[in-house]
């Protein structure tokens, strides 16, 4: 029945969430990251200045919880808010040089707890583990792109 496999669903999406945070949650020089602000810190490192409303798409989130989000981080210094000079109306956020530091620390950590978890498996374990994810990572992208979100604040 859809409604024991969605009671089941939600379990076990929590188990993986909190198992995750315990994974990716760590905390650099006394400021703990969250995984959406190490989220945010990636696609700037990788994309370069971003608006507020690029950052709040990508990171599929309303628009008041990553304007917060990005004054945290411009708080911290791990980002800077300038207005773009192709449109003086719109603010351009981008990582800051302690922002880029920060990440690869957070990274490295992130890298030697995932490495230790693996370490900790038999090999048929490790493949099965990193299956497992791939299956899930793919069936969840797949329902999220069919689903409807209603906190698209700048429509």
């Amino acid at each position: 029945m859809v409604d024991d496999k969605v009671a089941r669903l939600e379990e076990l999406v929590e188990r993986i969430m909190r198992a995750a945070t315990r994974l990716v949650r760590i905390d650099c020089n006394d400021i703990e990251l969250t995984p959406e602000q190490t989220f945010v810190l990636r696609l700037l490192d990788t994309h370069g200045p971003m608006t507020v409303g690029d950052l709040r798409r990508a990171a599929s989130a309303a628009q008041s919880t990553t304007s917060e989000m990005v004054g945290r981080l411009a708080r911290a210094g791990y980002v800077h808010k300038r207005t773009d000079p192709a449109d003086r109306r719109a603010v351009k956020v981008a990582i800051s040089a302690n922002g880029r530091a920060i990440l690869a620390a957070r990274l490295r950590d992130m890298r030697r707890r995932h490495k230790a978890l693996l370490q900790a498996l038999a090999a048929d374990d490790q493949d099965r583990l990193v299956g497992a994810f791939e299956v899930i990572t793919e069936l969840m992208d797949r329902a999220a792109s069919n689903a409807t979100h209603g906190d698209d604040d700048d429509a």
